[in-house]
């Protein structure tokens, strides 16, 4: 029998069948095969084809586009790893749930992307901050309490001409070399300041005695010469 041809079997007893059962039956004929020539373009429909008969090797490359997939239909198995790319991403998609804990690191970062929003309350502590960043501009006014301040810190450097008044000064805290030589006046010595005891001995002579001061209550005694 020509291999272009298949034996159809018409006994009650046999089924349609490929040729090499047809000892089983007692009366058969052959029809040519029906090939891919004698079928008119459009003419296989849906109902025409078997469940499961239609495979990759089936479907042409590039035939299937988005209106014939239906929604939901591709799962996570069906995408190839890496087939996602940029393009594929559209503006907006990626939410706070697609991004793993831990995945943003500093180069996924835009420069200026991080505003003052973006860093929760009490975030930076000492370690985040750099040495020498903290600039006069960055303190808030009254911000720099005692504290803050270490000891010895506050210099001549730091205290503003005319910054320390009467105020400020701790009783008895001026002493002898707090004072520049010839820096206290008359103005600032109060009436009635200068006792006995502050006087050197041998310090008042002829000039720092007005005239007509020395009275007879202040001789303690008179010699010939002095009359």
């Amino acid at each position: 029998m020509d291999e272009s041809h298949y034996t159809a079997f018409l006994d009650r007893s046999c089924k349609w069948g490929y040729n090499i059962f047809v000892i089983m039956c007692p009366h058969s004929y052959s029809i040519p095969l029906i090939g891919s020539a004698q079928i008119e373009d459009a003419s296989i429909t849906r109902v025409k084809i078997g469940e499961a008969a239609v495979g990759s090797a089936q479907i042409e490359t590039g035939v299937i586009n988005a209106a014939h997939i239906g929604a939901g239909e591709i799962q996570e198995a069906n995408i190839h790893d890496g087939a996602i790319t940029h393009a594929k991403i559209t503006d907006g998609a990626i939410r706070n749930a697609h991004i793993e804990n831990g995945s943003i690191d500093s180069a996924k970062i835009a420069d200026a992307a991080i505003q003052n929003a973006h860093i929760a309350g009490a975030a930076i502590d000492t370690v985040n901050i750099r040495d020498g960043a903290i600039a006069n501009a960055k303190i808030a006014d009254a911000a720099v309490t005692r504290a803050k301040i270490a000891d010895l810190a506050v210099g001549s450097a730091q205290i503003d001409d005319l910054a320390v008044t009467t105020a400020k000064i701790a009783q008895a805290a001026i002493t002898n070399v707090q004072i520049a030589n010839a820096a206290i006046d008359t103005a600032k010595i109060a009436l009635g300041a200068i006792t006995a005891a502050l006087i050197e001995k041998g310090a008042v002579g002829t000039a720092q005695i007005s005239d007509g001061s020395i009275t007879d209550a202040k001789i303690v005694e008179l010699t010939a010469n002095k009359i």
